[in-house]
């Protein structure tokens, strides 16, 4: 009799497709009329990694990191701010630290997003920045495009 490793390991256990045909591989399924391919979950799982770095950034609403917790306790303290391009400041000399690393993040995803869209890095991160203060701690300090900070 032969082991699951032996099948795995030979041709039966591949599917066999055209040499033109896209590869499909043990993930790839059909249901109904929808064809799962790799491509289909490479997407899903783009997706999902965006949702955990919104939630990284404190865009997301639960399972925030430890840093985006902290995050929140300097933005209500004030020693942290955030600027109406959805970049954060810091506000106190000790917080530079909390503040390079989150700004590094959130530029790569507006980066990101700016590339997908098709839109300006800058538009995307003042769409950006209306959720942040939507979801900022009472208390949070904003830099608007006057240079005036408010405080939320």
């Amino acid at each position: 009799m032969r082991s699951a490793n032996d099948i795995m390991n030979s041709d039966a256990g591949r599917v066999q497709r055209a040499p033109d045909e896209r590869p499909t591989t043990l993930c790839s399924r059909t249901t109904g009329q929808h064809n799962m391919t790799d491509t289909n979950l490479i997407g899903r799982r783009a997706a999902l990694c965006s949702l955990a770095a919104f939630a990284a950034l404190g865009i997301g609403a639960a399972g925030r990191p430890a840093f985006a917790a902290s995050l929140d306790d300097l933005r209500k303290q004030g020693t942290v701010g955030e600027r109406f391009d959805g970049l954060a400041v810091a506000r106190d000399g000790g917080a530079k630290k909390v503040v390079k690393d989150v700004n590094a993040k959130r530029s790569k995803i507006y980066q990101r997003e700016a590339k997908k869209t098709g839109a300006d890095v800058t538009s995307v991160g003042k769409i950006y920045a209306k959720q942040i203060m939507k979801k900022a701690p009472s208390g949070t300090w904003f830099l608007n495009e006057k240079g005036k900070w408010v405080q939320k």
